[in-house]
């Protein structure tokens, strides 16, 4: 939806001239605290206003998203919200009601306003390619063999196929759509890499779709990055590796990755350059993130957008303990 202000646009140069006396007669809808000072928000004239008495609001718009304002602009350095219009008449009554108003999204997201999952046919074509991380561009695992698993057997004892890589680290198979399962890839020992699984698109937006690298990586390297990055790793529980796809079927950038799942040993991560960060709150152009030391299990994870905290998608996928999980986080209906 479009972020467009629902009322002309207020001179608030001069805001102490709105005392208490002034904000009595519009009806007053909340009231909240930013730090020391009193920040009231009301709807004057078909808008909302968000202004504080004291100080200053905003530079840009996403000082206002900060502040608890998700739809508001930044004018004059004051937070500015449309208006709820709801319904088709001007009043905003009738079938309509009170209506809202979304944040806008990104350009490579607008399909999340009216989102359609592609429609499949008798089987979904699959093109993987496993390299090593820590390795020349291109280098694929040494005498690695992947095993296509369901579910409902997460030990995955009796697999459904086993999948052989090609000299570049390709395999490419058919499979019926909605298929309860996952990939699980089992190393050479005189080459181990971490023991891994790779979680198909949940609902695929582009079919037949891109080829999918997969970037392995073996235990040494995978330990001390994360002992760079301050976050030492539970062996008794799993490390997530989220990979953020837009409506184009291309990974991409500013998309925050979150769940109600995790506990007090849980860190969330996102890319930053080369290296996963701690601390940062977003993907970059690796367009990868997740969670380190998660308890085993079912774990969910939801994407949303960085700057505004739109749902973008959600997935559902097993931890499990020594494992790393791949997991594309692409566009889902809520």
């Amino acid at each position: 939806m479009s972020s467009k202000l629902a009322c002309p646009l207020l001179d608030l140069g001069d805001r102490r001239r709105y005392d208490r006396r002034t904000v009595a007669r519009p009806s007053l809808i909340a009231s909240a605290a930013l730090g020391w000072a009193a920040v009231i928000v009301l709807h004057t004239g078909g808008c909302s206003i968000a202004f504080d008495l004291d100080q200053e609001q905003c530079e840009s718009n996403a000082d206002c998203v900060d502040k608890g304002f998700a739809d508001a602009e930044c004018r004059n350095k004051v937070c500015v919200e449309p208006a709820n219009t709801g319904g088709s008449n001007p009043g905003g009554g009738g079938e309509g009601g009170q209506g809202g108003s979304e944040p806008p999204l990104p350009s490579n997201f607008t399909c999340l306003d009216n989102f359609v999952p592609a429609t499949p046919g008798a089987t979904i074509h699959y093109n993987y390619r496993f390299e090593l991380a820590t390795a020349e561009p291109g280098t694929p695992p040494m005498n690695t063999t992947v095993k296509l698993c369901r579910s409902l057997a997460p030990t995955c004892t009796n697999p459904e196929e086993t999948f052989t890589p090609d000299a570049e680290g390709v395999i490419e198979f058919d499979l019926e759509p909605d298929f309860p399962g996952f990939l699980e890839l089992v190393s050479d020992p005189k080459a181990p890499i971490m023991p891994t699984i790779v979680y198909f698109e949940k609902q695929p937006i582009v079919i037949p779709g891109k080829q999918i690298v997969v970037r392995v990586i073996d235990p040494e390297s995978f330990n001390s990055i994360a002992e760079f990055a301050g976050v030492p790793i539970d062996p008794s529980r799993g490390t997530s590796i989220l990979l953020s796809i837009d409506c184009n079927d291309e990974r991409t950038s500013g998309v925050t990755f979150v769940s109600d799942q995790v506990d007090e040993d849980t860190t969330p991560y996102h890319f930053k350059g080369s290296l996963p960060s701690p601390t940062a709150t977003e993907t970059d152009e690796q367009a990868a993130g997740g969670f380190v030391n998660m308890p085993p299990g079912s774990f969910t994870a939801r994407a949303t957008v960085a700057s505004s905290g739109r749902f973008i998608g959600e997935a559902t996928f097993l931890s499990r303990a020594g494992y790393l999980t791949y997991v594309p986080m692409g566009p889902t209906t809520e």
